[in-house]
């Protein structure tokens, strides 16, 4: 048995025999064929794809997969591609195949060349194209049987094998013929990867294996939870990834389960893997990856975007949430000790720079605000203060926003526990930070290798704690929900269930094995 690791495209457990994709030889043309007939032959073959691509479009598909083959077509209507083909079969007197083959190779190249991940990602397209149009060329040429071939003499599911994962051959043949997807040069952005994450293929990306060819007919098993395959798996890691995927697929029945996110982008994701809503945004992440505060518009946009890709699901927006292990440069924090909503609220004018963004983006979708570390009611007066003026701001400038949205508090801290029947009555909702929690109630600090083994969310401390502040939220009758390793933990999911939680917000790659079933 053979385990490689790789990048995970689509997560999910898959089994099956190892179908390898090829590509067409070039063949020089026959004597008997000249220019004329090799640049008929090449713009019939385009048609024809053309023409099979706008058929394709013509099927249910999801506005993302038909926006990538609606791109697909507008690569065939390029002149330049066009002008290059002849120009090869016109100088080098060659087939319109190998006219082809070398015209993308160019136009990979030049791709390849980008410093733009979405632009590398296309170079899969152009291979994907050309292999098509070859492909219609031998068929018009009704020599079919040296065209793209994939190796179909497997009975068993079929994990497809690819240096460049096709578009369109994982469309034509479907979810149903498809256990898997492995490539050893597509990228995450490729629209490849695209389709194969919106059809719900298990997919992952593979570059340690150099010769693909070998793998045909092989059994393989792909672990797209961990970013692994097995060649040739033992039955032992066979049962053990089932019962792993059966365990997961299980441990959230019963409970609302959230996603934890950083960007739009992630927000989307979340959302196609089944996430019930989001639980926690941390906005801090789009302070960190900047030399400069975020003006209003800036995050406006993200909190826009993020809330449309909720598609109508609760967003929870938390409000930076910057000291100690997270502070930018630009800060220039001169008191290390404030974090969280001090932080926020020594910084008036950010803070309700955020505000404004957050409030003016709550049209778009069913946002909600919460707010961190809150530890006093004096802080929570002031938080409110500041959210009422800017209120009153928007308002006399004619701006939009929700006048009801939903206000949370995180409980991080001890003191927070204490006060936590005075924050019901104050907050919508609580989510319960169980990482911070657990290092303030026993004085552990978890970034300290030395402090590590006294690190444990499930002391009785800690879920004493917990219980207290669920008990303060259903009595006044709101919402809690609880994130950070605890809420991952699936060993003690049916706790959490049992302590009385609303919801939980995981990480994306464990609302992946959660949801993937």
């Amino acid at each position: 048995m053979n385990v490689f690791e790789g990048k995970t495209i689509y997560p999910g457990t898959a089994i099956g025999r190892a179908s390898i994709s090829s590509f067409v030889k070039c063949k020089q043309t026959d004597d008997s064929q000249d220019a004329y007939t090799q640049k008929e032959r090449y713009f019939k073959a385009k048609e024809n794809v053309k023409n099979d691509l706008v058929s394709i479009c013509a099927t249910d598909f999801d506005s993302e997969v038909y926006d990538i083959l609606k791109s697909y077509i507008l690569i065939l209507e390029d002149e330049e591609f066009d002008s290059l083909v002849l120009n090869i079969i016109k100088v080098e007197k060659t087939s319109a195949e190998c006219a082809v083959k070398k015209a993308s190779e160019h136009f990979a190249s030049m791709l390849k060349k980008s410093g733009d991940a979405y632009i590398k990602g296309r170079v899969s397209d152009v291979y994907d194209l050309s292999d098509r149009i070859r492909e219609t060329l031998k068929e018009i040429s009704g020599a079919k049987e040296a065209s793209v071939k994939t190796d179909d003499s497997v009975k068993e599911a079929v994990i497809l094998v690819s240096e460049y994962m096709s578009v369109t051959e994982i469309i034509k043949r479907g979810k149903e013929n498809i256990a898997g997807l492995i490539s050893t040069k597509n990228t995450l952005h490729s629209h490849a990867s695209i389709v194969a994450r919106s059809l719900g293929i298990p997919a992952i990306i593979v570059s340690e294996l150099k010769d693909i060819f070998l793998l045909s007919g092989k059994r393989i098993l792909i672990d797209g939870f961990e970013g692994k395959i097995y060649i040739d798996p033992s039955e032992e890691i066979v049962s053990e990834k089932k019962r792993e995927k059966e365990v997961y697929a299980h441990s959230a029945d019963g409970i609302t389960v959230y996603a934890n996110v950083t960007s739009a982008r992630d927000v989307e994701d979340a959302i196609k893997f089944g996430a019930e809503g989001i639980g926690l945004f941390r906005t801090e992440m789009f302070f960190l990856e900047n030399d400069y505060f975020p003006t209003e518009e800036e995050q406006f946009e993200i909190y826009k975007t993020s809330a449309i890709n909720a598609a109508g699901k609760e967003l929870v927006l938390r409000t930076i949430d910057l000291g100690d292990d997270k502070t930018p440069a630009y800060l220039n924090l001169k008191d290390k000790e404030l974090r969280g909503i001090k932080l926020c609220l020594s910084m008036p004018e950010i803070f309700k720079t955020q505000l404004k963004a957050l409030l003016r983006a709550s049209v778009f979708g069913n946002i909600s605000i919460m707010f961190p570390m809150i530890s006093s009611m004096d802080e929570v007066e002031e938080v409110k203060r500041f959210l009422e003026e800017v209120k009153a701001e928007l308002k006399t400038k004619n701006i939009a926003f929700n006048e009801a949205i939903k206000l949370g508090a995180m409980i991080e801290t001890p003191e927070a526990v204490v006060i936590a029947d005075a924050l019901a009555k104050e907050f919508d909702f609580f989510s319960v930070g169980s990482n911070d929690l657990t290092q303030y109630a026993l004085g552990v600090n978890r970034l300290n290798s030395e402090e590590e083994k006294n690190y444990n969310q499930k002391d009785p401390k800690v879920l004493s704690l917990i219980k207290a502040t669920v008990e303060a939220a259903h009595n006044a009758k709101i919402t809690v929900g609880i994130c950070g390793e605890l809420a991952s933990d699936i060993s003690f999911m049916s706790n959490l269930k049992e302590i009385g939680f609303d919801y939980i917000s995981v990480s994306i790659p464990v609302l992946e094995k959660i949801k993937c079933k």
